[in-house]
């Protein structure tokens, strides 16, 4: 994450080593910083990290800010130190004091995710503001991701816009990438899929992982270019194989539906796992799935819960609903009806119907919760009306029959066993022959 790298040696000293090591000991804390970040990148001088260190301390300690930003970026590494957050907070929070924009990026992202310090969106965005008037791109990006986040409200949206597109136009791969996702989705510009490819295909000109996924996407889809599986297969490969999650868990997607590609579960599941690995919800179900049907891989339940449970965590309604029936029917974790409930209810909420007609039952029967047919009839509804065949052929019944409180009413039970029917669901067909 911080890199001393980005802190260019001053144009305003000389290089010489000799020259540079003169003034550093006669108390320049300029030439001091110099000196440190020769030793550190090994310009001048054979790269030492124990060396660099004491001349950015010195340099750090007479209250230069770059040689304060320089010594956290070695604390926080480990470089010719040992590892240290607390003294990578504190001297960055030394550097900031003093204004310097990437320590002001550096402690905001330190923030954001809660590293060595209590995680702290409002600081973080704070600190990015602080850093973007300074005119850092990388701070300035990170806003505009905190704001379409919802995790922070910009008083001028349209400033964050302008920094993106001068980045883009100054020829930043990230701020082109970014610009092309804006585009994409029509996020605070008039939605352009030309205007997206136009700047994505700029920042693949410089390898850009993000734009490779999104481009990728585009062609796979035909939005905003003509539809093309191979040029899509081509940036998607070339995104994944920098490790874009996105870009595995689409590629995941093609292979186990078979689109575009010639259907394969094991490349499917191989893909899967490696964006899951990285903590996509996507693919964590996807994988769960695979596990629970045996599909590319050995069946296993145990796994399946693993791997749904991650995803359910993250909100993801289809792992939710998969992981209510695992506790539902004790199947790879103990049985349990207070947390299929639980699990139902989240997925439910999201309108998933398979989830509404599990959570009917359980409402009807009173596992896990006290009996209620009323609200037991209501999830019923919902699942039918949202195409489950399974709730659809229990509402027919129950209409047909009168059963849980419904009235008797067939031209009701025949629309709902037409829908499950419709859906070659058989006990719906078996339920119609003997109505005819």
């Amino acid at each position: 994450m911080l890199s001393l790298h980005v802190i260019p040696i001053s144009s305003l000293y000389a290089k010489d080593f000799s020259t540079t090591l003169h003034a550093a000991q006669q108390g320049d804390a300029a030439m001091q910083f110099e000196l440190g970040s020769m030793y550190y990148k090994g310009e001048g001088v054979a790269q030492d990290y124990a060396q660099a260190r004491p001349w950015l301390e010195k340099s750090a300690m007479q209250g230069n800010a770059q040689a304060q930003y320089g010594l956290a970026v070695m604390y926080y590494n480990g470089q010719g130190v040992d590892k240290s957050l607390e003294q990578t907070e504190l001297w960055l929070n030394k550097s900031v004091a003093q204004g310097f924009a990437k320590a002001q990026y550096a402690l905001a992202l330190l923030y954001y995710k809660g590293e060595g310090v209590r995680k702290d969106n409002l600081q973080a965005a704070q600190l990015f503001e602080q850093a973007a008037a300074q005119g850092n791109i990388d701070a300035q990006l990170a806003l505009a991701a905190m704001y379409h986040k919802k995790q922070y409200t910009l008083k001028n949206p349209q400033q964050m816009v302008a920094w993106i597109k001068k980045a883009a136009e100054q020829g930043n791969a990230d701020a082109q990438s970014y610009l092309g996702w804006m585009y994409f989705h029509g996020v605070d510009v008039e939605q352009s899929h030309q205007q997206a490819s136009k700047w994505l295909d700029q920042a693949i000109a410089k390898n850009n992982a993000s734009a490779q996924y999104l481009l990728g996407e585009m062609y796979a889809k035909g939005l905003g270019v003509p539809q093309s599986y191979s040029k899509a297969l081509t940036y998607l490969n070339q995104s994944a194989a920098q490790g874009k999650a996105e870009a595995q868990s689409f590629l995941g997607w093609m292979y186990y539906s078979g689109s575009g590609v010639k259907q394969n579960n094991r490349t499917a599941f191989d893909y899967f796992n490696k964006a899951a690995q990285q903590g996509s919800a996507y693919s964590q179900f996807y994988l769960g799935e695979m596990y629970f049907k045996g599909l590319g891989t050995n069946k296993s339940y145990k796994q399946a819960f693993e791997w749904f449970n991650k995803s359910a965590i993250q909100g993801k309604a289809e792992a939710q609903s998969y992981l209510g029936w695992l506790y539902y029917y004790g199947e790879g974790v103990t049985q349990s009806d207070t947390q299929a409930l639980d699990w139902f209810s989240q997925a439910a909420e999201q309108g998933d119907a398979y989830a509404q007609y599990y959570l009917s039952e359980l409402y009807m029967s009173g596992r896990g919760t006290t009996k209620n047919i009323e609200l037991g009839n209501k999830w019923l509804l919902k699942a039918a009306r949202g195409g489950d065949k399974t709730a659809q052929f229990t509402l027919g019944a129950n209409y047909l029959h009168g059963y849980n409180g419904m009235p008797k009413k067939k031209s009701q039970a025949l629309i709902w066993l037409h829908k499950a029917a419709d859906q070659n669901y058989a006990p719906a067909i078996a339920m119609l022959a003997t109505l005819d």
